[in-house]
């Protein structure tokens, strides 16, 4: 699959990790605060059918029409139009983000090794690949040519999302395995480890102090061996000082 690196794991589900990335590398997930204790309390992971998320240009390159005897038709199967997904990102800290995710200021960044979602069931396969950001659809197809993942429908995205840097969790109804056709649902929610999964929460730097003590409260009593801190975003400068030396004019 090019350059996708296989990650089996001892749970029988395997982790297609695509280029640029690492089982090691760390991302993050920012969530409000409702959406945080509903992972915790459900332990699970929903991905979102990608043909509904709300960036109408989102999976065109599934769109694709077949040309026969110079007609264009559609594919009587398109594998790519059944793709759901699950956005996280690189950018460890980011003030958009923030603002984006956290509107009422109580909500968190959640860090997860890439490595740590082998403890995903129900499924047998998991791709997680970088977003490739474009800035014209022209570009598309230099693109895409060498691309031979799996998930290359799904992971290009218009210029003006580069801000998220984003990193895509996919999987596809042909390989879950509890039973359940996924095909025309508009959700599917897996049951994960939470707690072999996250590696750190973090509170919105603008939190009020007691937001800030409910939530590590909070997650002290449901995960005691995960680090809960707040963002130091907005700290005050104590790293260095600027001196300006004064020379009197002779």
């Amino acid at each position: 699959m090019g350059n996708t690196k296989l990650i089996e794991s001892s749970l029988d589900m395997k982790l297609e990790v695509g280029k640029g990335l690492k089982e090691d590398d760390k991302l993050c997930r920012y969530f409000s605060f409702e959406a945080f204790v509903n992972l915790l309390e459900t332990e699970t992971l929903t991905f979102t059918k990608v043909s509904n998320w709300e960036d109408p240009w989102e999976n065109e390159l599934s769109r694709a029409k077949i040309r026969s005897n110079g007609e264009l038709k559609d594919p009587l199967y398109g594998a790519d139009q059944y793709f759901f997904g699950q956005c996280w990102t690189e950018k460890t800290e980011s003030d958009a983000m923030w603002r984006i995710y956290s509107e009422n200021k109580s909500g968190v960044k959640v860090k997860a090794k890439i490595k740590n979602f082998e403890t995903v069931s129900n499924v047998k396969i998991i791709g997680i690949e970088k977003v490739v950001y474009f800035s014209d659809w022209r570009e598309l197809p230099k693109l895409t040519e060498n691309d031979k993942s799996r998930y290359q429908s799904a992971k290009y995205k218009r210029i003006a999302f580069s801000h998220e840097e984003e990193v895509r969790l996919f999987v596809h109804p042909q390989f879950t395995t509890d039973g359940v056709d996924y095909h025309e649902a508009s959700h599917i929610n897996l049951p994960v480890d939470i707690a072999q999964l996250i590696c750190s929460v973090e509170i919105d730097p603008r939190a009020p102090l007691w937001v800030e003590n409910m939530i590590k409260l909070y997650v002290n009593k449901v995960l005691p061996e995960v680090n809960c801190g707040k963002s130091k975003l907005y700290d005050k400068n104590n790293e260095f000082q600027i001196i300006h030396e004064y020379v009197p004019v002779k």
